[in-house]
């Protein structure tokens, strides 16, 4: 999707990027027809040519017919488009607002179960909420991920790449032959590429650059998109961790992973919810938030999959064809001018042939041109969303992350909630990759692709731990702290 300034006129009429007009289809429709109504002009003051139009009736019935079904076309089209984003801002603002009240909650939890210090207990209470709470996290940007590709794999994209590999008469099929059949590869797992393979303090800093990464990645994609390069099979997703090789397994064979992570998602929240402190009734807005989430999902769904009805389709598209015929002809019997005749054929050739394409890009919303709502970046800002939050959160139950991009640090706000286990030991690590750190992680790796064997971790850039106190074998909620720190 494109971004510009209306009041840079110059720039906006000189733009080939995301021009329909600008085109090559409709400037060779349009250079055709000028070219015809020269020949015609030519012809018809040489005498080889007769054109005596005693009425222009016909043509103004044609033209009116045509503006009218052209013009509800793309009303219907910018009716799509705008309900396309409307529906997805409702889809992340509901996920988002779902995933910051369970934080929230989660966070008077711990600090109730921290302030009792006596409690064996309560520690491990702590400990569960924090283990869910990384499930949680994970799951729900795993949720974006696969949401994301989804509905940029809708059927009507893959009836766009379907006529471009299929033979003509499966070019126009059923909606059910989709489901028994994919020629299109769109059913495929997605790439996903894991921001750490275990949990750590620096996730949150690798975090940042792996989403940096990936605009990169993005603004590649763009660009390979105006070379002509198919990223159909290219999609890459950032996740925070990967699932499990059997939850991998099931992802693969599922015909609708965004409900079986959402199933998951449910299953974590049902068993946290006895550990929270909230009440019940409140609790159940989490649920809420989730269930309009996935409504404002399918919504999106609908104009990924459903589109514009077949027969109006055709219509306006044999329409056009006919009035591209008599184009011509008619500016040359009632304007006799070689300027005139060309320009005028020229123009409106191209510009009802263009304004039916506008409204072809404008029904179908998700995808990766130009034109198209890139819903990749907003999972990348749902990522920097999940990843904020739970800095917020480790912050309320007691550490506070100090580090930018040169600063890997945390530092204790509350030091009465770090407290030190049995299985803590303290120490420096320097130049540790996160890779190097779950190498005996045998489940996860980082990078998988649908079908294929899991890639090696080049893709996991190596994080500096040099002033962070790392086991990996201590949970999160009492393993944060900063070298001088005394407990």
């Amino acid at each position: 999707m494109l971004l510009y300034s209306n009041r840079n006129s110059l720039r906006l009429v000189f733009s080939f990027k995301g021009s329909v007009f600008l085109r090559l289809d409709s400037l060779a429709f349009g250079a055709a027809a000028a070219v015809a109504a020269v020949i015609m002009q030519v012809a018809r003051e040489s005498g080889h040519l007769r054109l005596d139009l005693p009425h222009h009736f016909g043509m103004l019935a044609l033209g009116a017919i045509l503006g009218l079904i052209v013009t509800f076309r793309a009303a219907q089209g910018w009716a799509r488009y705008w309900e396309s984003l409307t529906e997805l801002h409702a889809m992340y603002s509901k996920w988002s607002d779902a995933f910051a009240e369970l934080f929230a909650f989660a966070s008077v939890a711990v600090d109730a179960c921290a302030k009792n210090e006596d409690s064996e207990e309560a520690e491990r209470q702590c400990r569960v909420i924090e283990e869910l709470l990384i499930k949680l996290l994970d799951n729900f940007v795993l949720l974006s991920a696969l949401a994301s590709h989804r509905l940029t794999h809708g059927d009507i994209q893959r009836m766009d790449v379907r006529a471009r590999q299929a033979d003509w008469s499966e070019q126009v099929a059923y909606r059910d032959s989709l489901r028994r059949e994919d020629l299109t590869g769109a059913a495929r797992m997605p790439k996903l590429t894991a921001m750490s393979t275990r949990w750590s303090p620096v996730q949150h800093e690798q975090s940042r650059r792996a989403t940096d990464k990936l605009y990169d990645t993005m603004s590649g994609m763009s660009s390979a998109c105006l070379t002509g390069k198919n990223v159909w099979y290219d999609d890459s997703y950032v996740v925070n961790n990967l699932p499990s090789s059997a939850e991998l397994s099931l992802l693969r064979r599922s015909t609708d992973r965004v409900t079986v992570v959402m199933y998951w998602i449910i299953f974590d929240l049902a068993k946290l919810s006895p550990s929270l402190n909230t009440p019940t009734p409140i609790q159940s807005r989490m649920y809420q938030e989730l269930s309009n989430g996935m409504l404002a999902f399918n919504q999106c769904l609908k104009l990924a999959d459903i589109p514009f009805p077949f027969p109006y389709a055709q219509m306006v598209t044999i329409v056009i064809t006919a009035f591209m015929f008599f184009v011509p002809i008619y500016i040359v019997s009632f304007t006799g001018t070689h300027l005139a005749s060309p320009i005028l054929s020229f123009t409106l050739t191209a510009g009802t042939w263009g304004l039916n394409e506008v409204a072809k890009e404008m029904e179908v919303p998700f995808g990766h041109s130009d034109n198209h709502v890139l819903v990749s970046d907003f999972h990348i800002r749902f990522i920097d969303m999940c990843n904020t939050v739970y800095e917020a959160h480790m912050c309320k139950v007691g550490m506070l992350y100090l580090g930018g991009h040169g600063s890997d640090t945390w530092s204790v706000c509350s030091p009465r909630l770090v407290r030190p286990s049995s299985s803590m030991v303290f120490g420096t690590m320097n130049s540790t990759s996160v890779g190097d750190v779950a190498a005996d992680d045998t489940d996860r790796d980082s990078q998988v692709s649908g079908d294929s064997e899991p890639l090696e971790n080049d893709s996991v850039e190596a994080v500096s731990t040099s002033d962070v106190v790392i086991n990996e074998t201590v949970d999160p909620l009492f393993l944060l702290t900063r070298r001088g720190v005394t407990l």
